[in-house]
């Protein structure tokens, strides 16, 4: 029974903590789901949902062996609003510093 005790507390709450982060790519709209997943050299590392100028937006960032790689900026139909990073070091699309936009979840990561 103390083991049971011992394992029911001490033991449970170190393996639940080691749970993955859940990654909501099913809530993604079905053009975005295709870009990230149709990727077939692996160019992105990962796809998070923003809010930007009132607008779902998404950004695909490069995968890290990509040297000067720009994040791309998509509205929820796969519209290509601009770039950031990259060679240029941009930070504006439509107009806006993109550090506004705000962070709403991860959507895929590799």
């Amino acid at each position: 029974m103390r083991y049971l005790i011992l394992i029911t507390f001490f033991i449970l709450p170190f393996i639940s903590g080691c749970s993955k982060e859940k990654i909501d790519k099913d809530s993604a709209p079905k053009c975005i789901r295709q870009k990230f997943s149709s990727s077939s050299d692996n160019q992105y590392a990962s796809v998070d949902q923003h809010t930007f100028q009132g607008k779902t937006v998404f950004t695909f960032s490069p995968d890290e062996n990509i040297a000067d790689g720009a994040t791309e900026v998509v509205d929820e139909n796969c519209h290509t609003l601009g770039s950031l990073g990259g060679i240029s070091g941009n930070a504006i699309i439509n107009g806006e510093d993109f550090s506004k936009a705000q962070f709403v979840k991860n959507i895929w990561k590799q």
